[in-house]
């Protein structure tokens, strides 16, 4: 703000004259700083006497006879009293130019918002000849703003609600909140922009006001837009925390009457110090100069989308966090749940099997302790005979428990290796249909070829495809009646084969279906087996079938029903050439 007013001719000896003289001069000189539309000028001499006061006579029906008497000072509002004789002492001691905004008594009683703005006349030589004053009644100005801060506020509370409340998007939320500031504001079109922290490049995410066509070419253009790419100067104000008007030119719509000039407020997003985006008004008046009110709400309006983009990174952050933390409960619920299943599963084989040694290596020793009667013992040496083959077998159980549980755990972290090489899938499937047959002599299994075929060649893994077809029907066992037969068939395609495992038992409920293939899941409906002969597992046998058959680029899969049984299926891609087909075997 200048100390002084110069630059006008040098005077006479009558400093009112001199002034007067220079009217015109000063009231453009003095005004043009000023936002508003000014009502009148007043006009001091150097003693504070009155030159020309006739705006002051007419806005408030007193003359007064001197700028600082009570009589002056009594026209503003008692609460604004000391505003008036601060500015009084800045202006007529300090000789300073001074601004304030108070309260005056207008001549019908109704107190106005007033910008008052005066300073000290010299001339050309250095010699103080006056003083000279602005007024404007900016009330009308003032209770738009106090709206508009209201309105604000009321924004920024909406805006903590929805982030805070909904789950919206946060694009949907700033387009709300753009809408209602649009209206707010009274302009043209609002647009915010968010900067990709990583690349630097404007991200769109609003725009309220434009056309459908202009929405769409703005959000075209936008993205090609780096922050880097500013020039430096601009570039200096954003991040100072500056706003600034720019004018740009872009493509002209003829038909919406569009030339594609375009001048904005350019406005920061700040969060902190870190410069996140852009806010931009138009006004529909390009010729509309933007003045510190517009400013000063261009900044509020921008500080809410900044909160915003903060609400929705933290409520983001939450999410992941929550989200993590439910995966860590999870996660250890499977694992106590597992450690339950391997102590139970794992304990009752070495159960048995410690039992059976126990009582061998108690019969062996009184034999040993007593030889003349070895006779006597041929049916003691028999009973251990067999116990000790349960014990094997049990042995096998448990070697067959702790290699499911460390091929779950390959297949789990990707370190699952496979040996693949050409495989008949007839003469792999038919061999183990009639391992368990003979194995399982009760129960009626039966496999079917179609069409029929001695040889369908893929290139699989023998020994783990092997793995798959037996799980699949010693399941179709466990959890069938021993009246019910296990029916195994195999097809093929021209571009793929398929085996389906069909037994006729107790059925796998729906909201299973999926659950089935998961690691350690065990159905609560297999506790009840219809054939108790087989003991369930670890959990871990479909979950392994699942990872051998996507290893072989496969497919698996099952349909079921309660109460009236399962299908069970893999594919296999066929080997790229297929021998010469013979005539079929009966199976």
């Amino acid at each position: 703000m200048d100390d002084n007013i110069l630059n006008i001719s040098p005077g006479g000896s009558d400093p009112a004259a001199y002034i007067l003289q220079n009217n015109q001069y000063l009231q453009q000189r003095f005004a043009s700083e000023l936002y508003f539309p000014y009502q009148f000028v007043y006009f001091l001499g150097p003693d504070l006497s009155p030159i020309d006061v006739k705006g002051w006579a007419d806005f408030s029906g007193i003359e007064p006879k001197n700028a600082v008497n009570s009589e002056w000072l009594l026209l503003a509002h008692p609460d604004d009293r000391d505003v008036a004789v601060q500015m009084n002492e800045a202006v007529f001691v300090e000789r300073r130019v001074c601004s304030a905004t108070y309260r005056i008594l207008r001549k019908d009683g109704v107190y106005r918002m007033a910008l008052i703005r005066s300073g000290p006349v010299y001339d050309k030589n250095g010699n103080h000849v006056g003083w000279v004053g602005v007024f404007a009644d900016v009330t009308d100005q003032y209770l738009l703003n106090r709206q508009i801060e209201d309105s604000l506020q009321a924004l920024f509370l909406m805006s903590e609600t929805l982030l805070t409340s909904s789950h919206m998007p946060l694009e949907d939320i700033c387009n709300n909140i753009a809408e209602i500031a649009l209206n707010i504001l009274q302009i043209k079109s609002i647009s915010v922009s968010f900067i990709h922290p990583q690349t630097g490049f404007l991200i769109p995410i609003s725009s309220a006001g434009s056309t459908i066509p202009r929405i769409k070419r703005w959000k075209e253009r936008i993205p090609k837009i780096n922050i880097c790419e500013f020039p430096p100067d601009e570039l200096l104000l954003l991040r100072s925390g500056q706003c600034y008007p720019k004018k740009f030119q872009l493509e002209p719509v003829p038909e919406e009457h569009d030339t594609g000039e375009r001048w904005v407020l350019m406005t920061p997003i700040l969060l902190g110090s870190e410069l996140i985006g852009l806010f931009t008004m138009e006004p529909f008046n390009q010729t509309y100069q933007f003045g510190p009110d517009s400013e000063r709400l261009a900044k509020n309006i921008a500080h809410i989308f900044a909160i915003t983009a903060q609400y929705d990174h933290l409520h983001k952050n939450q999410q992941i966090a929550e989200e993590i933390s439910q995966n860590e409960i999870a996660a250890r619920r499977k694992m106590d749940d597992f450690l339950k299943v391997i102590s139970h599963d794992l304990q009752s084989p070495l159960t048995s099997i410690k039992t059976a040694i126990e009582f061998a290596k108690l019969k062996i020793t009184n034999i040993i302790n007593n030889p003349d009667s070895l006779e006597k013992h041929i049916a003691t040496l028999q009973k251990l005979e067999d116990m000790l083959t349960r014990a094997n077998k049990q042995c096998d159980v448990e070697i067959r428990l702790i290699h499911d549980l460390v091929v779950s755990g390959q297949i789990e972290s990707n370190t699952f290796d496979m040996s693949f090489s050409l495989v008949n899938l007839v003469e792999l499937v038919s061999t183990e249909v009639h391992n368990i047959a003979d194995s399982y002599s009760d129960r009626a299994i039966r496999l079917t070829v179609f069409p029929k075929s001695e040889i369908v060649m893929v290139n699989a893994d023998a020994i783990r495809i092997k793995q798959v077809v037996t799980n699949f029907i010693i399941n179709a066992l466990k959890f069938s009646d021993a009246s019910e037969p296990v029916e195994i068939l195999l097809m093929e395609n021209t571009e793929e084969a398929k085996v389906i495992v069909m037994d006729f038992g107790i059925g796998i409920p729906p909201d299973e279906h999926d659950k089935i293939w998961e690691r350690l899941y065990k159905s609560p409906s297999g506790k009840q087996k219809p054939y108790p002969k087989l003991s369930v597992g670890l959990g871990l046998g479909l979950f392994i079938c699942k990872g051998i058959i996507e290893a072989h680029h496969g497919a698996i899969g099952a349909e079921s029903e309660v109460g009236k049984g399962s299908s069970f299926w893999f594919t296999l891609p066929l080997a790229a050439a297929q021998p010469e087909r013979k005539p079929p075997k009966t199976l």
